[in-house]
């Protein structure tokens, strides 16, 4: 009993640093054995209250114990949402101990198709997904599978989200060049004249530019700039 409650008392430890650390930009998605048994949305009767609790769904199965009513107010602490209990799971999820029941809509009501796990025939839902309120639109489905996908005495649960194919890319900061040294000077043309070619701040430019553009713009650019530059070159001629 000591080493289960330090076990606990670590595992909320380790949800507290990561709770911590979860930005809003992140996507938290937890999954495991919770060991608890957290029941549905059907409010907690404290006292005279009737306490609901937004952090679960209405499907699953509807025990609830300590540890698990302790899970319940933490997630509702923390805006957390557990997805499995949010969907409901397909008909042939039920397990095997209740499959020749005849009356199936005990079987539903009783969130007996959420069982992930079976013990002296007696069915529990202790294995879920857990994630941020904010990420619950995401989702599609969450709970168990109709079909089991790997060894074990726990039934396979899974979880399909959504995922943006094209993320918007991070815009590259603005960056103020100083186009005050841009212009044109004056070179022999090799005949007695001269002629005005771009300084070396203004070939530094073009030169960035037509990488940037990939000499697409900047091939149209430069050839109206050589344009220019000729017409300037005949007018300079004494």
């Amino acid at each position: 009993a000591a080493n289960y409650a330090e076990r606990i008392a670590a595992f909320y430890t380790n949800m507290d640093e990561l709770m911590d650390e979860v930005s809003q930009d992140d996507v938290l998605i937890m999954g495991g054995d919770l060991n608890a048994h957290i029941g549905a949305n059907r409010p907690i009767r404290r006292g005279d209250l009737l306490i609901p609790c937004p952090a679960l769904g209405k499907y699953g199965m509807t025990d609830i114990n300590a540890a698990g009513t302790r899970l319940r107010d933490y997630a509702v602490s923390k805006d957390l949402r557990f997805p499995t209990t949010f969907f409901c799971p397909p008909k042939d999820c039920a397990p095997p101990s209740v499959q020749h029941w005849k009356n199936k809509g005990i079987i539903k009501k009783g969130g007996y198709n959420a069982s992930t796990f079976c013990r002296n025939g007696k069915n529990y839902q202790l294995d879920h997904f857990v994630t941020q309120a904010s990420d619950m639109t995401r989702i599609n489905y969450a709970g168990p599978t109709p079909r089991q996908l790997v060894a074990s005495d726990h039934r396979t649960i899974k979880m399909t989200s959504k995922v943006a194919r094209n993320l918007k890319k991070a815009r590259q900061p603005h960056v103020e060049y100083d186009l005050s040294q841009l212009g044109m000077k004056k070179v022999p043309d090799g005949s007695g004249g001269t002629k005005m070619v771009p300084n070396e701040h203004t070939a530094a430019f073009l030169n960035a530019a037509e990488e940037v553009f990939h000499r697409t713009n900047v091939g149209l650019f430069k050839t109206q700039h050589k344009r220019q530059t000729k017409n300037m070159t005949l007018l300079s001629k004494p």
